[in-house]
């Protein structure tokens, strides 16, 4: 079973707490998936609020991304936590010696459900921070959140991301 790399989950950035180290060699590796509270933490307002001296928010923009962040955290519970239940089973499946294919290609169906819900309200909440920045911040707004995807596909290119492969196998060429 061939998991994606999941972009929109790769907001995640500080205060990680993922699942542990890669397998070793041979062992197989599921899926590298942070948990929904450290998805949170990398919303696309999160990121400004973060960068807000480099940013030079004013103080009016420093309080509607608040409100933002606020706004996204809600509205996106109940997908976050349909994420934190369909990681748990990723990652119990992974661990079992049984493979159940129909199981398998429900886990990811549902995977699949919710990282496409996920993109679309980080794409949401990129649209709405952009809203607030005045011209000349909305290039280094975007800048940071290229910077974060691009941190975060290394992350999981470090921890085996792609995942179902057993570990230190590269993946095939597209």
């Amino acid at each position: 079973m061939a998991f994606l790399a999941l972009p929109i989950a790769l907001q995640a950035q500080r205060g990680r707490k993922f699942d542990p180290l890669p397998p070793k060699e041979g062992e197989f590796a599921p899926p590298p998936m942070p948990r929904a509270k450290d998805m949170e933490k990398g919303s696309p307002a999160a990121i400004l609020l973060d960068k807000k001296k480099k940013l030079q928010l004013s103080d009016s923009q420093v309080t509607v991304l608040q409100m933002l962040r606020r706004a996204s955290a809600d509205s996106s519970a109940a997908t976050y936590a349909t994420w934190d239940s369909v990681r748990t089973d990723v990652l119990i499946a992974g661990k079992s010696t049984l493979v159940d294919p129909d199981s398998a290609q429900v886990r990811q169906r549902r995977l699949m459900a919710v990282v496409q819900a996920l993109r679309a309200r980080n794409a949401w909440a990129r649209n709405q921070a952009l809203q607030v920045l005045t011209e000349d911040q909305k290039p280094k707004a975007k800048e940071y959140w290229d910077d974060e995807d691009k941190e975060n596909q290394k992350w999981m290119r470090s921890r085996g991301g792609g995942g179902g492969r057993p570990a230190g196998q590269r993946p095939r060429a597209s």
